[in-house]
């Protein structure tokens, strides 16, 4: 009975997905969420394209 126990636990298991690229969101719609001002949606725009970018070149 407790040989079948490991085949039983991964036959249980699901198959986790693993993108090959960094999502893609609307990074201006979520930044005007957080503020009206302008300048702090284009300050918020541009931390998060730089987070992105910085994300992109680790992603592999």
């Amino acid at each position: 009975m407790l040989l079948h126990l490991p085949i039983a636990i991964i036959a249980t298991l699901s198959p986790i997905a693993i993108s090959d690229t960094v999502p893609k969101f609307d990074i201006a719609r979520e930044c005007r969420f957080e503020s009206d001002s302008s300048n702090a949606v284009d300050r918020c725009a541009r931390d998060e394209a730089d987070a992105r970018q910085q994300l992109e070149t680790e992603w592999p």
